[in-house]
């Protein structure tokens, strides 16, 4: 079992979970917490065995020994972080072997690869109670066997592809950007060489390449820096995107913009080629919406006023920001 079967098992199971807990989540907390006769006493404790697992096995990957979970954790934030860990791995990754003690305190070791398969296989068997506790309780459960995941790739491929544009210094799990990435089908990052002292020419090379390769016009989502980067890209191509989501667009002019990137002032103010919507806070410590405006109205975008909500980053406690997601299926049902 190679990188690619390791990350094609990965995506099925952030897939098969988000279906299971989206099914969940529209039960009552009541009906979630109903005792049942199963491995664990309720569908909510059913549900949180399979998330502090998928953290401890994650944890472990990385070289960490945990010993207990954190009192909270949240679905998307744990799959994010998994991608960033399989997004780049190796054969020889996958072969490292790792030392860990158990939850009893018993000294073991695996390879990466036998901990990533052993998470989904884990997964997967208590998914199989949770369908169980769901049709007991008088809900349908959700459909989430492999050959299922396989029918949906193949109609994700028939949508706009999604390019993921972070800003300055990557976005971290707790970032929409890095959860949509994780649940979402057809979504694929913009990987760049350097994230904290960039030449923005070399940005847009990056995403060029990344444009060429989906085979048909993506639909962009950029965020903070990454919009800076969109307006320079669309100024200086002939490829063409079907659409952009811009949120967040940092003034590369302002003092607050860090002093080691490149190239990337003066932002470009040319009329987009392509229908854009802007989304900006109010209290956005990087772009004044007065700022973020003038954008939207140089660039022909739509505005969108995302009330008082930081730099709508991971710090922006958004999750995985539905009003982000409302917006980005209109741009791809044009």
């Amino acid at each position: 079992m190679d990188a690619d079967d390791i990350r094609e098992l990965s995506t099925f199971d952030a897939w098969a979970n988000r279906r299971l807990f989206e099914a969940s989540a529209a039960l009552t907390s009541e009906q979630r917490a109903r005792r049942v006769a199963s491995s664990f006493p309720s569908l909510a404790d059913t549900l949180a065995h399979i998330l502090a697992e998928e953290w401890i096995w994650l944890r472990r990957c990385l070289g960490e020994d945990p010993h207990d979970t954190p009192p909270s954790l949240e679905l998307g934030e744990v799959l994010a972080e998994r991608l960033a860990l399989i997004r780049g791995l190796t054969g020889g990754d996958l072969a490292r072997e790792v030392p860990f003690r158990s939850l009893e305190g018993h000294p073991r070791r695996q390879t990466v690869r036998d901990m990533l398969v052993h998470v989904v296989n884990h997964s997967t068997y208590h998914r199989g109670q949770a369908a169980t506790i769901l049709r007991q309780l008088g809900a349908a459960a959700p459909e989430t066997d492999f050959v299922v995941f396989r029918e949906a790739v193949r109609e994700s491929a028939l949508e706009p592809p999604v390019l993921v544009l972070p800003g300055l210094f990557d976005s971290g799990p707790r970032h929409w950007q890095s959860q949509w990435e994780a649940v979402h089908l057809g979504f694929e990052r913009v990987v760049q060489r350097d994230w904290v002292a960039p030449r923005c020419a070399d940005w847009v090379e990056t995403l060029d390449r990344a444009v060429a390769a989906t085979g048909r016009p993506p639909v962009l989502v950029a965020h903070s820096a990454g919009c800076a980067l969109v307006a320079h890209w669309s100024a200086s191509t002939t490829r063409r995107a079907k659409a952009a989501l811009l949120v967040a667009p940092s003034d590369p002019e302002a003092p607050s913009f860090p002093a080691g990137p490149s190239g990337f002032a003066p932002m470009p103010m040319a009329r987009l080629p392509l229908p854009a919507i802007v989304v900006a806070s109010r209290d956005d410590p990087y772009v004044p919406p007065s700022r973020a405006r003038v954008y939207a109205q140089a660039w022909g975008s739509r505005f969108v006023d995302a009330g008082d909500a930081g730099h709508l980053n991971g710090e922006s406690g958004l999750g995985e920001w539905p009003l982000g997601l409302a917006l980005l299926a209109e741009l791809r049902a044009l």
